[in-house]
């Protein structure tokens, strides 16, 4: 092919110039090459996406991410490093939700695919997380975290938490709430009889997906609620927040300032732990190998002598450690045996999801240990960085 476009540019340059033709034109009209490539460049302005045969034999495939969310996305830019902090961002207690039909997915795959894809296609679902669709399809985490990484760069799937009653979920800050908007129509071809208009007035305040469910409904309405709340999720109409917590103590003059728990955070390798591709990635019994807890300090007893309470805070100032004890009875350790156990948790980094997966700990008993130490445990909600790409915050 090469030795026949530049033999058509010698062509063209000996003949008369009265007869001077664009060689690139005839090239296109002559060469398959060519026309391939001008395929190439035209699919790539167009689409972002290329997917070619070479010779009828070789496949091509080719996606510019950020080109390809803003097709599916109607317009929304999104830049190319907040699709690769979404992927470096997976955890296995996210869950995933396929953009494009899960039939149309699969014919769409090519003839040489990736069984395992495949498997992972069929059984999808937006109430599980990647942990159990490792189980479901028979895979290791490590190939559920490639093959989901692969999705959501292609676009096909994107990032959620697992769909349950405890999720809070809000309207979407760039979300088309408009009655015009093309998506009224759609949400009435997908759902006769319900407007979107009045659905969106529901998530105008964040709320648990919980208290939409109206107890004295019948299993398929509550069924059609959660189909809502995924079309919604497609379409960026929403967006789920989670609770993180700040670790703060009294400091002088009444100031209020952050207490410096790296150091903890450091031993235990939360942020490391949590990487299913080293070695040292956590169980889901919330165990971390070659790491210790810091509540294996801490006493049986009854009740909590103040050398062992000291030695278990001992990262902590003197007056930090005053402060944290004064938060529980000295007759419950189980209280602050849990509070220092989770102590690298709280700066901020990780949300109750996280903690209740990696720790196996319930929400209950988080949500208790944030009451009994309202005064040092600050919570704020915002969303996650990994299911929040395409919001603008």
């Amino acid at each position: 092919m090469k030795h026949e476009m530049q033999a058509i540019q010698e062509e063209v340059a000996n003949r008369p110039e009265d007869s001077y033709e664009n060689p690139f034109k005839i090239i296109l009209q002559k060469c398959k090459l060519a026309k391939d490539l001008k395929t190439v460049y035209d699919n790539l302005c167009s689409t972002g996406v290329v997917q070619l045969s070479v010779n009828d034999w070789i496949q091509v495939s080719f996606c510019l991410p950020h080109k390809v969310h803003s097709t599916v996305h109607r317009g929304v830019e999104v830049e190319p490093e907040a699709i690769e902090r979404c992927i470096q961002a997976l955890r296995p207690y996210h869950g995933m939700l396929l953009l494009v039909n899960e039939t149309e997915l699969l014919a769409s795959l090519p003839p040489d695919g990736s069984p395992a894809l495949g498997r992972l296609i069929q059984v999808a679902s937006p109430l599980k997380s990647l942990h159990n669709l490792a189980a479901d399809a028979d895979l290791s985490l490590a190939q559920v975290f490639h093959l989901v990484s692969h999705l959501v760069y292609w676009a096909k799937a994107m990032i959620v938490y697992p769909l349950c009653e405890s999720n809070v979920y809000v309207l979407a800050p760039d979300a088309d709430t408009s009655v015009n908007s093309i998506l009224v129509e759609e949400f009435v071809e997908e759902f006769p009889g319900m407007s979107l208009p009045a659905v969106l007035a529901d998530y105008s305040l964040p709320t648990p997906l919980g208290e939409h469910r109206d107890i004295l409904g019948l299993p398929q309405q509550q069924a059609q609620q959660v189909l809502i709340v995924v079309w919604m999720l497609k379409h960026r109409l929403l967006m789920q927040l989670h609770t993180y917590i700040f670790l703060i103590s009294p400091a002088e003059n009444d100031h209020k300032q952050s207490v410096h728990v790296a150091s903890i955070s450091e031993e235990v390798h939360v942020s490391d732990a949590a990487s299913v591709t080293s070695g040292d990635s956590p169980s889901a019994s919330g165990t971390y190998p070659n790491s210790k807890s810091p509540s294996d300090n801490l006493s049986d007893e009854s009740y909590i002598p103040r050398h062992i309470a000291d030695m278990a805070l001992a990262h902590f100032s003197a007056q930090d450690r005053d402060s944290i004890k004064a938060q529980v009875k000295a007759s419950n350790p189980d209280d602050l045996r849990l509070f220092a156990r989770l102590v690298p948790y709280f700066n901020g980094q990780h949300h109750l999801e996280e903690i209740m997966y990696y720790e196996n700990v319930r929400r209950s008993q988080l949500l208790t240990l944030l009451d009994k130490f309202r005064g040092i445990l600050v919570p704020c909600t915002h969303p996650d960085p990994a299911t929040a790409v395409h919001v603008k915050l």
